[in-house]
C-alpha cells in the first residue's frame, strides 16, 4: 500500500472502459462498412447481370441499352451486346458502309431519334430499319455517286448538341443535313440535368439496381418544366450557328423539315410524358411542334438554304403507334428526296 504523498499505481477502472471501448466501437464501424459495402456491390453487379438475362425489347429496365454517359454530350451511342445489330464508331455514331473510292461525298446527319432510326411499329415493337442516313447512301450509290455518310442522330439530341458535334467533327465535308425540332421544345430530360447534380446523384443515376428500384417501386422519376428546353429564338440562334458553323467547313448545309402523324390515345401519352409541366394535351404538342417548324422553314428561306419540306408527307409514312418518327417507307421517302436533291447540287 502506498504511503501518504507516493502516487497510486492502482489503475483507474473508468479510464481503462473508455480505452477499451473506443477501439472496439471503430472495429465494429469498420467490419459493418465493409459489410454494407460488399452488400451494395454485390446487389449493383446482380442488377447488371440481370439485364443480360432479359431478351432485348421484352424488358422496360433499359429501354436504350446502347445510350451511354457521355462527360461532353451528356450521353451518346455505344455498342451493346444486347443489340448487336447496332455497330457505332468511336465517335458515337452509327455505321454506314462508306465508299473507299477518293472521289467520294462527305455527308454528316445531324439529328435526334429520327436520325439516328428507331421507331415503333404497328405492334408496338422497336424497330431499328427506318435509318435514313444509310437509306440515302445506297441510293446515292444506285445514282452512281460514291458517298461516305456519317450517322451522328442520338435519342434526344436537339440543336445544342448538334452544334457541339459539328464542332467536334474532323475530316472534309461536302454536305451537313440538319433536323432537329422535337426535342428542343421537349422538356429537359434525366441526362441534361447531370451536369448539375451531386457526385451522389450521377452515382445513382449510373446504377443499375437503382433502376431495378425505380421499377419495382413505380417511382416517378420523370422531370417536369415550366417550358421547352430550348427556347424558340434560341432554337433559331442554334439553327444559325450551326449553318456557319457548316459554312466555314466549306459544306453545303441542307435544312429538313420535322413533320409528324396524328396522336392517338396511347402515342400522346408517352409524348406527354416528355412535355410534362408545360403541355396538358396532344393539341398543345402539335401547336408547339408547328412553331419549332416554322422556325425551320423561316431560317432556310432567310439564309437562302435548301430546304427539304415535309409538309406533304404521307399518313401511311408514319405508324399508327407512333407519330413521331418515320417508319421505313417515310425514311426511304426521305432518303429518295435527299440523294436527289444532293445530287442536283455536286
Amino acid at each position: 500500500m502506498p504511503s501518504p504523498g507516493e502516487p497510486s499505481s492502482a489503475i483507474d477502472p473508468t479510464a481503462q472502459t473508455s480505452r477499451g471501448v473506443l477501439p472496439r466501437l471503430a472495429g465494429m464501424l469498420l467490419r459493418v462498412s465493409i459489410a454494407l459495402l460488399v452488400f451494395l456491390v454485390t446487389i449493383e453487379l446482380t442488377a447488371r447481370a440481370a439485364r443480360y438475362f432479359v431478351p432485348a425489347g421484352q424488358s422496360n429496365d433499359n429501354p436504350f441499352p446502347f445510350i451511354v454517359p457521355d462527360p461532353v454530350l451528356g450521353w451518346t451511342n455505344a455498342p451493346t451486346p444486347l443489340l448487336p445489330q447496332l455497330a457505332f464508331d468511336p465517335r458515337g455514331y452509327r455505321l454506314v458502309p462508306h465508299a473507299s473510292d477518293q472521289k467520294a461525298i462527305n455527308v454528316l446527319c445531324l439529328g435526334d431519334s429520327g436520325t439516328f432510326g428507331i421507331y415503333r411499329d404497328e405492334h408496338g415493337q422497336v424497330r431499328f430499319n427506318n435509318d435514313w442516313p444509310r437509306l440515302l447512301s445506297d441510293r446515292l450509290t444506285e445514282l452512281g455517286t460514291p458517298n461516305r455518310i456519317f450517322n451522328a442522330g442520338c435519342l434526344g439530341y436537339d440543336t445544342s448538341h448538334g452544334i457541339l458535334q459539328l464542332k467536334a467533327h474532323t475530316g472534309p465535308l461536302d454536305f451537313v443535313i440538319i433536323r432537329y425540332g422535337w426535342n428542343d421544345h421537349a422538356s429537359p430530360s434525366m441526362a441534361d440535368s447531370r451536369a448539375r447534380d451531386s457526385f451522389l446523384r450521377q452515382l445513382l443515376k449510373r446504377s443499375a439496381a437503382a433502376h431495378w428500384m425505380v421499377l419495382l417501386l413505380k417511382l416517378d422519376v420523370i422531370p417536369s418544366s415550366d417550358g421547352p428546353r430550348v427556347p424558340l429564338e434560341t432554337f433559331r440562334k442554334n439553327l444559325h450557328e450551326l449553318l456557319e458553323l457548316a459554312a466555314a467547313r466549306g459544306a453545303t448545309p441542307v435544312l429538313v423539315d420535322y413533320p409528324i402523324g396524328t396522336f392517338n390515345e396511347e402515342s400522346a401519352k408517352v409524348s406527354l410524358i416528355v412535355h410534362r409541366g408545360f403541355c396538358e394535351g396532344a393539341a398543345c404538342i402539335v401547336d408547339l411542334h408547328e412553331k419549332y417548324r416554322s422556325i425551320l422553314k423561316e431560317t432556310a428561306s432567310e439564309r437562302g438554304i435548301v430546304w427539304i419540306d415535309g409538309s406533304e408527307e404521307d399518313a401511311s409514312h408514319f405508324s399508327a403507334q407512333d407519330p413521331v418518327h418515320l417508319n421505313e417507307k417515310g425514311a426511304q421517302s426521305l432518303a429518295d428526296e435527299l440523294a436527289r436533291t444532293l445530287h442536283e447540287h455536286l
